[in-house]
């Protein structure tokens, strides 16, 4: 992994065929024991890594935080700033993860002309969230989530 333009954000590029599925985690450094402790909200059962599947061979991750299930925003409460969704594409079913649940979030699922396909309860001490999209076609959606902090607006791709 690299931080070619230093904006702190290091990046690495891999070939991964189509319809397949990878395992993952971060070192801080050149050697295991340095190793990330992967949060449980994000873990591949029964191992301690990361995952990640591609429906299409042409696809890109959202930057995460070393040891956290979260894309590292800034500038929203924790309760927002601290959410992953995966798997991304998805074939349907995807999952929200939050290392903060001390507030309730609504989250909506919108198509790209705004309007509200779907909506959630995120309980409050709930970390999880499964939300199912398999009855949609296939295209990119928008997963809104509004809490009394704010709100933060991310993209899900349908892809059968």
């Amino acid at each position: 992994m690299t931080d070619a333009n230093n904006d702190g954000i290091y990046e690495v590029t891999i070939n991964v065929p189509a319809n397949s599925s990878i395992q993952y985690k971060f070192i801080n450094g050149n050697a295991w024991g340095a190793d990330e402790s992967v949060p449980s909200a994000c873990v591949v059962p029964t191992t301690m890594n990361r995952g990640a599947t591609f429906a299409y061979g042409d696809s890109t991750l959202s930057p995460v935080c070393f040891g956290k299930c979260t894309d590292c925003a800034a500038g929203l409460g924790e309760s927002l700033q601290n959410v992953s969704l995966f798997p991304n594409p998805t074939r349907g079913q995807f999952n929200l993860a939050r290392m903060d649940a001390a507030t309730e979030v609504e989250v909506s699922v919108l198509d790209l002309q705004g309007k509200v396909l779907t909506v959630a309860k995120w309980n409050e001490g709930v970390d999880a969230l499964s939300i199912d999209l398999s009855s949609f076609a296939n295209g990119v959606y928008m997963v809104r989530m509004t809490s009394e902090e704010g709100s933060r607006t991310m993209r899900v791709s349908v892809q059968k």
